[in-house]
Protein backbone atom coordinates (compact mmCIF):
# COMPACT_ATOMS: atom_id res chain seq x y z
CA UNK A 1 0.00 0.00 0.00
CA UNK A 2 1.15 3.67 -0.93
CA UNK A 3 2.96 4.76 2.48
CA UNK A 4 0.54 7.84 2.35
CA UNK A 5 -2.34 6.19 1.80
CA UNK A 6 -1.08 4.14 4.70
CA UNK A 7 -0.86 7.37 7.14
CA UNK A 8 -4.00 8.77 6.34
CA UNK A 9 -5.74 5.59 7.11
CA UNK A 10 -3.53 5.25 10.46
CA UNK A 11 -4.59 8.99 11.24
CA UNK A 12 -8.14 8.66 10.58
CA UNK A 13 -7.97 5.47 12.32
CA UNK A 14 -7.35 7.36 15.58
CA UNK A 15 -9.76 10.54 15.11
CA UNK A 16 -12.51 7.78 14.33
CA UNK A 17 -11.83 6.40 17.69
CA UNK A 18 -11.85 9.23 19.53
CA UNK A 19 -14.66 11.04 17.76
CA UNK A 20 -16.65 8.56 15.70
CA UNK A 21 -16.62 8.85 12.21
CA UNK A 22 -20.21 11.23 11.66
CA UNK A 23 -18.09 13.58 13.29
CA UNK A 24 -14.78 13.75 11.91
CA UNK A 25 -14.49 15.63 8.83
CA UNK A 26 -12.60 15.30 5.68
CA UNK A 27 -10.50 18.43 6.92
CA UNK A 28 -9.69 17.12 9.88
CA UNK A 29 -8.00 13.69 8.58
CA UNK A 30 -6.31 15.71 6.23
CA UNK A 31 -4.61 18.10 8.45
CA UNK A 32 -4.05 15.07 10.76
CA UNK A 33 -2.39 13.62 8.11
CA UNK A 34 -0.19 16.50 6.92
CA UNK A 35 -2.20 16.90 3.89
CA UNK A 36 -4.40 19.02 1.90
CA UNK A 37 -8.52 18.57 1.83
CA UNK A 38 -7.57 18.58 -2.43
CA UNK A 39 -4.95 15.73 -1.77
CA UNK A 40 -6.83 13.76 0.55
CA UNK A 41 -9.57 12.69 -2.52
CA UNK A 42 -6.15 11.83 -4.66
CA UNK A 43 -6.57 8.91 -2.40
CA UNK A 44 -9.90 8.48 -1.56
CA UNK A 45 -12.94 9.02 -3.23
CA UNK A 46 -14.97 9.74 -0.09
CA UNK A 47 -14.85 9.48 3.68
CA UNK A 48 -17.21 6.58 3.29
CA UNK A 49 -14.42 5.15 1.04
CA UNK A 50 -12.02 5.36 3.15
CA UNK A 51 -13.50 3.65 5.76
CA UNK A 52 -13.97 0.66 3.92
CA UNK A 53 -9.75 0.31 3.16
CA UNK A 54 -9.62 1.09 7.12
CA UNK A 55 -11.15 -1.64 7.99
CA UNK A 56 -9.82 -3.86 4.79
CA UNK A 57 -6.36 -2.90 6.29
CA UNK A 58 -7.12 -4.18 9.52
CA UNK A 59 -8.47 -7.71 8.24
CA UNK A 60 -5.17 -7.53 6.60
CA UNK A 61 -3.31 -7.42 9.31
CA UNK A 62 -5.50 -10.41 10.60
CA UNK A 63 -4.73 -11.99 7.83
CA UNK A 64 -0.87 -11.39 7.95
CA UNK A 65 -0.92 -13.28 11.27
CA UNK A 66 -2.34 -16.37 9.81
CA UNK A 67 0.13 -16.28 7.12
CA UNK A 68 3.02 -15.95 9.82
CA UNK A 69 1.70 -18.59 11.93
CA UNK A 70 1.73 -20.69 9.28
CA UNK A 71 5.86 -20.27 8.95
CA UNK A 72 6.06 -21.13 12.37
CA UNK A 73 7.94 -24.17 13.58
CA UNK A 74 4.98 -24.68 16.39
CA UNK A 75 2.89 -27.80 17.25
CA UNK A 76 -1.11 -27.59 16.07
CA UNK A 77 -1.77 -26.59 19.91
CA UNK A 78 0.81 -23.80 20.13
CA UNK A 79 -0.53 -22.08 17.02
CA UNK A 80 -4.15 -22.42 17.77
CA UNK A 81 -3.28 -20.91 21.41
CA UNK A 82 -0.87 -18.43 19.14
CA UNK A 83 -3.83 -17.25 16.72
CA UNK A 84 -6.14 -17.08 20.21
CA UNK A 85 -3.73 -14.64 21.71
CA UNK A 86 -2.64 -12.17 18.70
CA UNK A 87 -7.54 -12.00 18.35
CA UNK A 88 -7.57 -11.19 21.68
CA UNK A 89 -4.52 -8.49 21.82
CA UNK A 90 -6.09 -7.14 18.66
CA UNK A 91 -9.71 -6.59 20.05
CA UNK A 92 -8.28 -5.36 23.03
CA UNK A 93 -5.76 -2.76 21.36
CA UNK A 94 -8.08 -1.71 18.86
CA UNK A 95 -11.59 -2.10 21.00
CA UNK A 96 -12.67 1.67 20.67
CA UNK A 97 -12.35 1.88 16.83
CA UNK A 98 -13.94 -1.39 16.78
CA UNK A 99 -16.88 -0.24 19.11
CA UNK A 100 -16.64 2.98 17.07
CA UNK A 101 -17.00 1.41 13.72
CA UNK A 102 -18.83 -1.59 14.19
CA UNK A 103 -22.28 -0.12 13.94
CA UNK A 104 -21.32 1.78 10.17
CA UNK A 105 -20.30 -1.47 8.85
CA UNK A 106 -24.05 -1.67 7.56
CA UNK A 107 -23.66 1.12 5.44
CA UNK A 108 -20.99 -0.09 3.02
CA UNK A 109 -23.95 -2.96 2.21
CA UNK A 110 -22.66 -6.22 1.05
CA UNK A 111 -19.67 -6.00 -0.23
CA UNK A 112 -18.14 -5.09 2.91
CA UNK A 113 -19.73 -7.60 4.70
CA UNK A 114 -18.77 -10.83 2.76
CA UNK A 115 -15.19 -9.14 3.14
CA UNK A 116 -15.42 -9.88 6.80
CA UNK A 117 -17.17 -12.82 5.82
CA UNK A 118 -14.54 -14.13 3.54
CA UNK A 119 -11.71 -13.96 6.37
CA UNK A 120 -14.46 -15.70 8.58
CA UNK A 121 -14.20 -18.80 6.05
CA UNK A 122 -10.15 -18.24 5.77
CA UNK A 123 -10.33 -18.62 9.48
CA UNK A 124 -12.38 -21.10 9.96
CA UNK A 125 -10.52 -23.46 7.00
CA UNK A 126 -7.48 -22.44 8.72
CA UNK A 127 -8.42 -23.75 12.35
CA UNK A 128 -10.18 -26.71 10.70
CA UNK A 129 -6.95 -28.17 9.40
CA UNK A 130 -5.27 -27.69 13.07
CA UNK A 131 -8.27 -29.56 15.04
CA UNK A 132 -7.75 -32.36 12.75
CA UNK A 133 -3.96 -32.33 13.45
CA UNK A 134 -4.83 -32.29 16.81
CA UNK A 135 -8.03 -34.43 17.38
CA UNK A 136 -7.24 -36.50 14.13
CA UNK A 137 -10.95 -38.23 11.89
CA UNK A 138 -12.50 -38.48 15.58
CA UNK A 139 -13.84 -35.17 15.05
CA UNK A 140 -14.96 -35.04 11.40
CA UNK A 141 -18.67 -34.77 11.92
CA UNK A 142 -18.06 -32.12 15.04
CA UNK A 143 -15.70 -30.18 13.36
CA UNK A 144 -18.21 -27.49 12.67
CA UNK A 145 -19.69 -27.52 16.39
CA UNK A 146 -16.23 -27.35 17.97
CA UNK A 147 -15.11 -24.32 15.59
CA UNK A 148 -18.31 -22.44 16.58
CA UNK A 149 -17.91 -22.72 20.36
CA UNK A 150 -14.18 -21.82 20.14
CA UNK A 151 -15.76 -18.86 18.42
CA UNK A 152 -18.49 -18.86 20.65
CA UNK A 153 -16.16 -18.94 24.11
CA UNK A 154 -13.59 -16.03 22.33
CA UNK A 155 -16.52 -13.79 21.28
CA UNK A 156 -17.82 -13.97 25.09
CA UNK A 157 -14.40 -12.59 26.16
CA UNK A 158 -14.52 -9.77 23.90
CA UNK A 159 -17.33 -8.71 25.36
CA UNK A 160 -16.20 -8.15 28.59
CA UNK A 161 -13.69 -6.01 27.09
CA UNK A 162 -16.22 -3.67 25.15
CA UNK A 163 -18.55 -3.65 28.14
CA UNK A 164 -16.65 -4.12 31.41
CA UNK A 165 -13.30 -2.47 29.77
CA UNK A 166 -11.55 -6.09 30.90
CA UNK A 167 -8.38 -7.38 30.66
CA UNK A 168 -6.08 -9.74 31.06
CA UNK A 169 -2.96 -11.76 30.60
CA UNK A 170 -3.32 -12.41 27.29
CA UNK A 171 -1.12 -15.89 27.48
CA UNK A 172 -3.36 -17.49 30.37
CA UNK A 173 -6.70 -16.58 28.74
CA UNK A 174 -5.71 -18.19 25.34
CA UNK A 175 -4.35 -21.30 27.30
CA UNK A 176 -7.27 -21.19 29.32
CA UNK A 177 -9.69 -21.36 26.54
CA UNK A 178 -7.77 -24.10 24.73
CA UNK A 179 -8.00 -25.80 27.77
CA UNK A 180 -11.91 -25.67 27.75
CA UNK A 181 -12.34 -26.14 24.48
CA UNK A 182 -10.15 -29.25 25.07
CA UNK A 183 -12.51 -30.36 27.75
CA UNK A 184 -15.77 -30.14 25.61
CA UNK A 185 -13.90 -32.30 22.29
CA UNK A 186 -12.97 -34.93 24.49
CA UNK A 187 -15.85 -35.31 26.32
CA UNK A 188 -18.15 -35.12 22.45
CA UNK A 189 -15.94 -37.62 21.25
CA UNK A 190 -15.79 -40.14 24.62
CA UNK A 191 -20.04 -39.40 24.70
CA UNK A 192 -20.05 -39.60 20.62
CA UNK A 193 -21.95 -36.68 20.19
CA UNK A 194 -24.25 -36.14 17.35
CA UNK A 195 -24.03 -33.28 15.43
CA UNK A 196 -25.57 -29.72 15.32
CA UNK A 197 -24.19 -28.53 12.14
CA UNK A 198 -23.70 -30.20 9.22
CA UNK A 199 -21.59 -29.21 6.44
CA UNK A 200 -24.17 -28.78 4.15
CA UNK A 201 -25.44 -25.92 5.81
CA UNK A 202 -22.22 -24.30 6.10
CA UNK A 203 -21.30 -25.05 1.95
CA UNK A 204 -25.38 -23.08 1.65
CA UNK A 205 -23.99 -19.53 2.82
CA UNK A 206 -20.44 -20.43 1.69
CA UNK A 207 -22.38 -20.42 -2.25
CA UNK A 208 -24.63 -17.52 -1.26
CA UNK A 209 -22.11 -15.56 -0.46
CA UNK A 210 -19.72 -15.93 -3.92
CA UNK A 211 -23.30 -15.28 -5.54
CA UNK A 212 -23.48 -12.24 -4.17
CA UNK A 213 -20.40 -11.30 -4.76
CA UNK A 214 -20.57 -12.01 -8.47
CA UNK A 215 -23.74 -9.87 -8.58
CA UNK A 216 -21.14 -6.69 -7.68
CA UNK A 217 -18.45 -7.57 -9.78
CA UNK A 218 -20.06 -8.12 -13.65
CA UNK A 219 -21.49 -4.20 -12.77
CA UNK A 220 -17.72 -2.82 -11.95
CA UNK A 221 -16.44 -5.35 -15.58
CA UNK A 222 -19.38 -3.28 -17.33
CA UNK A 223 -18.02 -0.01 -15.97
CA UNK A 224 -14.82 -0.43 -16.90
CA UNK A 225 -15.61 -1.57 -20.27
CA UNK A 226 -17.48 1.63 -21.01
CA UNK A 227 -14.87 3.81 -19.11
CA UNK A 228 -12.34 1.88 -21.79
CA UNK A 229 -14.07 3.27 -24.56
CA UNK A 230 -14.21 7.02 -23.53
CA UNK A 231 -10.57 6.76 -23.41
CA UNK A 232 -8.34 9.06 -25.12
CA UNK A 233 -5.97 6.63 -26.30
CA UNK A 234 -5.40 4.59 -29.48
CA UNK A 235 -7.68 2.04 -30.96
CA UNK A 236 -4.79 -0.42 -30.58
CA UNK A 237 -4.71 0.47 -26.74
CA UNK A 238 -8.85 0.29 -26.35
CA UNK A 239 -8.98 -3.19 -28.42
CA UNK A 240 -6.01 -4.73 -26.23
CA UNK A 241 -7.77 -3.14 -22.94
CA UNK A 242 -11.32 -4.60 -24.01
CA UNK A 243 -10.18 -8.03 -24.82
CA UNK A 244 -8.85 -8.35 -21.43
CA UNK A 245 -12.40 -7.25 -19.88
CA UNK A 246 -13.82 -9.89 -22.08
CA UNK A 247 -11.46 -12.33 -20.61
CA UNK A 248 -12.06 -11.24 -17.04
CA UNK A 249 -15.75 -11.01 -17.70
CA UNK A 250 -15.74 -14.59 -18.88
CA UNK A 251 -13.44 -15.98 -15.62
CA UNK A 252 -15.87 -14.53 -13.70
CA UNK A 253 -18.60 -16.85 -14.57
CA UNK A 254 -16.34 -19.95 -13.11
CA UNK A 255 -18.04 -21.53 -10.08
CA UNK A 256 -14.62 -20.37 -8.29
CA UNK A 257 -12.64 -17.29 -9.53
CA UNK A 258 -9.06 -17.28 -9.77
CA UNK A 259 -7.74 -14.68 -8.07
CA UNK A 260 -4.42 -14.59 -9.35
CA UNK A 261 -5.29 -13.66 -12.78
CA UNK A 262 -7.61 -10.89 -11.85
CA UNK A 263 -4.52 -9.73 -9.60
CA UNK A 264 -2.36 -10.03 -13.08
CA UNK A 265 -4.75 -8.62 -15.73
CA UNK A 266 -6.20 -5.41 -13.45
CA UNK A 267 -2.48 -4.49 -13.71
CA UNK A 268 -2.62 -3.47 -17.14
CA UNK A 269 -5.78 -0.87 -16.22
CA UNK A 270 -3.99 1.15 -13.08
CA UNK A 271 -2.20 3.48 -15.21
CA UNK A 272 -5.96 5.07 -16.13
CA UNK A 273 -7.25 7.55 -14.41
CA UNK A 274 -10.26 6.52 -15.15
CA UNK A 275 -10.34 2.36 -14.78
CA UNK A 276 -7.98 2.67 -11.26
CA UNK A 277 -11.22 3.39 -8.44
CA UNK A 278 -13.04 0.16 -10.16
CA UNK A 279 -10.03 -1.54 -10.09
CA UNK A 280 -9.63 -0.89 -6.52
CA UNK A 281 -13.13 -2.15 -5.52
CA UNK A 282 -12.40 -5.31 -7.74
CA UNK A 283 -9.42 -5.77 -5.74
CA UNK A 284 -11.72 -5.67 -2.32
CA UNK A 285 -13.77 -7.60 -3.79
CA UNK A 286 -11.83 -10.24 -4.40
CA UNK A 287 -9.22 -10.18 -1.88
CA UNK A 288 -6.08 -9.61 -3.91
CA UNK A 289 -3.80 -6.78 -3.79
CA UNK A 290 -3.94 -4.29 -6.66
CA UNK A 291 -0.79 -3.98 -8.37
CA UNK A 292 0.20 -0.85 -9.19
Amino acid sequence: MNEKKLKIIQEASMLFAEKGFHSTSVQEIAEKSGISKGAFYLYFQSKEELVTSLIDYYINQLEQSLESLESEDLSPKDKLISQIKFQYEFVHQNKQLIIGQFDQLMMFGEGMKDRIYSFKTRLFHWVESLLYEIYGESIHLLVYDIYYLLEGIQSSYYRLIFIEDFSIDSDRLSTFIFDRIDDIVQAMIEKNIEPLIEEDTLHQVFDRIRARKKERIFPLLSAIEHEIKALDASPKTKSHLLEIVNYLTEEAKNDEIKGVIFKGMLANFTDYDALRPYCEKLARELDIELLM
